[in-house]
């Protein structure tokens, strides 16, 4: 057996009938749930999987490979739960953008 099941409440106060979802609404719960009760691990999934790609891109400078691309991509991973890589991909932006307007058209 695998423990009791799980019943959600209508929400209505005056309502007494609750209901067991099923299918597309359950797994959507349980989603929902997870993410609510595991905040801590996706943070931490997303801050390996970013240190990873970043620490790929930052060996990419002295070996061969698109490094000017995965370095980037490494911080907007990281920059989904981290505002120091945040403000870094913006400030990186900025900078790209004023050299980019600075140059002359030949």
């Amino acid at each position: 057996m695998h423990g009791p099941r799980r019943v959600w409440a209508t929400g209505n106060a005056h309502d007494s009938v609750a209901f067991a979802p099923s299918g597309k609404l359950a797994m959507d719960l349980f989603i929902l749930e997870c993410q609510m009760t595991f905040p801590w691990l996706r943070r931490a999934a997303i801050a390996v999987i970013g240190f990873t790609v970043l620490a790929i891109g930052l060996a990419m400078v002295v070996l061969p490979g698109p490094a000017i691309v995965v370095i980037p991509l490494g911080l907007t991973i990281l920059a989904t739960e981290f505002v120091w890589a945040r403000r870094l991909l913006q400030k990186a932006r900025a900078t790209i953008a004023r050299k980019g307007s600075g140059k002359k058209e030949g």
